[in-house]
């Protein structure tokens, strides 16, 4: 576990956030929705650049081999409205949204946890359109 992770730990233990850690390298935070019904958005952190934190949030809509189009049209789309972070489709043609962020070890918590939060939050304000897209 790195100190990156501790201080993400810590941050998510403060705030009342619960959390748990399906890899050695990642915390999950699921966050209810009010469109989707609850939102996962993995945080990963590199063994080898500590100051580098990638979030995920994995399986946001799963695009059928017939639907493909409307998935990279919706994650054009996407993109475009929101710079700050990145849609696309993996291999298995599901959605993911993404963040990578460079951090300093006194704010990587708070930075970590409000990033999260807003990817929830981004995610959850799109459900409606990634729905209509499927």
């Amino acid at each position: 576990m790195t100190d990156y992770m501790k201080k993400v730990i810590s941050q998510a233990q403060e705030s009342g956030i619960a959390f748990d850690s399906p890899e050695d390298d990642c915390l999950r935070i699921i966050f209810p929705g009010k469109n989707a019904e609850s939102i996962a958005v993995d945080i990963y952190f590199s063994e080898t650049e500590n100051n580098v934190v990638e979030l995920i949030c994995f399986g946001i809509a799963a695009f059928a081999d017939d639907r493909l189009q409307n998935g990279l049209v919706l994650c054009n789309e996407l993109n475009r409205k929101n710079k700050w972070v990145k849609f696309c489709l993996d291999s298995d043609n599901d959605l993911l949204c993404k963040i990578d962020l460079f951090v300093k070890e006194g704010s990587c918590g708070e930075e970590c946890i409000c990033l999260a939060r807003r990817m929830a939050g981004l995610v959850d304000d799109h459900y409606p359109d990634i729905l209509q897209a499927m």
